[in-house]
C-alpha cells in the first residue's frame, strides 16, 4: 500500500490536505500537490484492475481544480481507494 499523507513530514502535502478537507481554497500549487499525491496512490500495484482503476489512472493527470478532486475521488472510493 502506498504512504498516506498524515504521514508526510514534507512541508507542501500536509497543508493543502488539511486545507482540501477542511473546504478552504486551494492554490495552483497545492492543487498540483494533491494530484501528484494521488497519482502516486493510484498507480500503486496493490489495486484490482478494473474499468474504474483504469479511468482512475488516465484522469489523475487531469486533475487541475477542487472540482476535479472532488470527481476523481468520488470513483475512487467506489473502487474501494480512499487515499484520504
Amino acid at each position: 500500500m502506498p504512504g498516506y499523507w498524515q504521514n508526510e513530514i514534507g512541508p507542501d502535502l500536509r497543508p493543502a490536505i488539511m486545507l482540501y478537507l477542511e473546504g478552504k481554497p486551494l492554490t495552483p500549487k497545492q492543487v498540483k500537490v494533491i494530484q501528484l499525491y494521488l497519482k502516486q496512490w493510484v498507480d500503486d500495484g496493490a489495486w484490482y484492475p478494473g474499468e474504474g482503476l483504469d479511468w482512475l489512472r488516465a484522469s489523475v493527470n487531469q486533475i487541475g481544480s477542487v472540482d476535479d478532486i472532488e470527481r476523481w475521488l468520488a470513483v475512487a472510493m467506489n473502487e474501494g481507494i480512499d487515499p484520504l
